[in-house]
Parts: structure tokens; C-alpha cells; sequence
């Protein structure tokens, strides 16, 4: 009876240790990043799409292009959070996307692409999202999320160009240094003509 027992405790082990093993790790999305999360109107930034830990499907941000996977772009997605309108990047698409790239469905693969915010995008908070697109086909995949809010923000308006620079000295100061000047050559004159009077 203890022999039994023992075998069956050892055999529950050895089966919950093979459950552990077979069980996969936990799947990762894929995920966005920006290389800025604030630009200003007609700014750029680098937008890049990394596929999930695992070569499974809803994992990796360009699913189903692996059919075709040259030639393909990127679309950005613009959902504002603050009430604004939301927009995509390029608005047009009949000549495609984003950059031109070849995608491959491995885990980690990363692409990446240069965005520029079209200078009449309103200032505002935003998320970002990313898609693969193809010319005739459309968005593969479920894209690319950018954890955060992404920022447009207008750029600082330049200083006037008349203005002078500011060199520490209070404009007082000149002022009557030059007042002064002008006081000290007016009396060496005087006093010139005084002695010129008194000889």
C-alpha cells in the first residue's frame, strides 16, 4: 500500500512538472514606441512597430501580409483624447503609406519609419497607433499600440527680430553714464573758456 502511494505522488509530480514545461509563456503584443511623444505642426518623429514575443496570430502588428510581404508601409492612426478630431498619416494612401519595407512575422522584429505631422494637424492629446498597409489591399494585421499619450503641441514662437539682445545692463544705467558723459565735456569746456578769460 505505501509503495502505491509513493508511485503516485511521484507519477502526480512528474505530470505537473510536464503541465509546467508545456504550458507556453505568457504572449506579448505588439507594441509601439515614438521617438518623441511631443512634436509641434509639420515636426517629425520616428515611429517604430515591434511584433509580440511569439509567432502567433494577434501577436504580430502586420498579420496576413506574409502572403505579400514586400512593398509594404506603415499608417498612423490619430485618435485624439481631449475631444479633437481625430486623422490618419498619410491622409492619402492611393500612392501608399509610410516608408517601403519587406515584414517578416518573427518575434521582435522591429520596423521602423520617419512621420511628419502635417502642419495643419490641430495642437492637442492624442494615442497613437500604427498599422501595415498595402496599395490595393488595405491594413493587415491589428497594429501596433503606442503606450501613452501623444502630444502636439505648438512650436514657441521665435523672438521679434528687432528686439535687442539682452546684454545684463539695465538701460538706466547707459543712459545716464552717456547723461554724465556729455556733463563732464561740457564743464572741461567751461573751465577752458574761464581760464582763457582770466589770462
Amino acid at each position: 500500500m505505501k509503495k502505491s502511494i509513493a508511485y503516485g505522488v511521484v507519477a502526480g509530480v512528474i505530470a505537473a512538472a510536464s503541465l509546467i514545461v508545456a504550458t507556453p509563456a505568457h504572449a506579448a503584443p505588439a507594441t509601439g514606441t515614438a521617438s518623441s511623444m511631443t512634436v509641434a505642426p509639420g515636426g517629425t518623429f520616428t515611429a517604430t512597430a515591434r511584433n509580440g514575443n511569439q509567432v502567433l496570430s494577434g501577436e504580430n502588428w502586420c498579420d496576413g501580409a506574409g502572403l505579400n510581404p514586400t512593398g509594404l508601409s506603415m499608417l498612423v492612426e490619430l485618435r485624439s483624447t481631449d475631444g479633437g478630431p481625430n486623422g490618419q498619416i498619410p491622409a492619402d494612401t492611393s500612392a501608399g503609406a509610410l516608408g517601403n519595407f519587406s515584414w517578416t512575422g518573427d518575434a521582435g522584429i522591429s520596423t521602423s519609419v520617419e512621420v511628419t505631422i502635417p502642419a495643419d494637424t490641430p495642437v492637442g492629446t492624442y494615442t497613437l497607433k500604427y498599422f501595415c498597409f498595402e496599395i490595393g489591399v488595405g491594413m493587415w494585421g491589428s497594429g501596433a499600440s503606442v503606450p501613452g499619450e501623444f502630444t502636439i503641441a505648438a512650436a514657441p514662437a521665435p523672438a521679434p527680430a528687432d528686439q535687442l539682445p539682452d546684454t545684463g545692463q539695465d538701460s538706466g544705467t547707459v543712459l545716464f553714464g552717456a547723461v554724465g558723459a556729455i556733463a563732464l565735456v561740457a564743464l572741461g569746456a567751461a573751465v577752458i573758456v574761464v581760464r582763457r578769460r582770466a589770462s
